[in-house]
């Protein structure tokens, strides 16, 4: 939605449970992170790394080309 033409290369850092807490608050099925694990990954939060690069994350819907499926079993069927 920034109407930024082409395609950009972009890198930068955030801790792996920032990552599971911004994944935790959309509502996925993240477990919680061991104390050591959190403390031995040291980042900033998604959101000052994405301000790093001069943009800003606003929550917003909008409808997306793609389906994830989270889970899928398999029917019995008869004999």
């Amino acid at each position: 939605m920034t109407e930024l033409k082409g395609n950009y290369d972009v890198a930068f850092e955030v801790s792996m449970q920032e990552l599971m807490n911004a994944a935790r608050a959309t509502g996925a099925a993240v477990p919680q992170a061991a104390p050591t694990e959190a403390a031995s990954d040291p980042g900033g939060s998604i959101f000052t790394a994405i301000q790093s690069l001069g943009l800003k994350l606003e929550p917003r819907k909008a409808p997306l080309l793609m389906i994830v499926v989270d889970k899928a079993e398999k029917m019995p069927t008869d004999n």
